[in-house]
């Protein structure tokens, strides 16, 4: 299983740093690329949880799924990077969109 307590550790330090910012100081763009953030950082944490669990109890097969969504999690964060415009990148990932229809060219 994860180590919950480096987790709780890492939610306490990103909340105060979020509450030392005053909130006149966010902008629509800081927000949605604080929102995929935070989204990318939970979707991993879930998912490395979930494939621990699974192997540890010998579900080993059932466990190489996520693997795969793992992958598809970084390859959010490798587009986000090669992306030129990340105000419309977050902002197309928090509106649910579909990423293949941007274009980095």
């Amino acid at each position: 299983m994860a180590d919950y307590t480096s987790v709780e550790e890492y939610t306490d330090r990103y909340y105060k740093l979020m509450d030392s910012v005053a909130l006149d100081s966010y902008t629509e763009k800081s927000l949605s690329t604080t929102k995929f953030i935070d989204s990318i950082a939970m979707a991993a944490i879930n998912i490395n949880d979930s494939f621990l669990m699974l192997l540890t109890k010998g579900y080993q097969f059932t466990a190489m799924p996520m693997i795969r969504m793992m992958v598809d999690n970084c390859l959010l964060v490798y587009a986000a990077c090669i992306y030129k415009d990340k105000e419309v990148f977050f902002r197309h990932f928090i509106e649910g969109k579909e990423l293949n229809k941007l274009h980095i060219g």
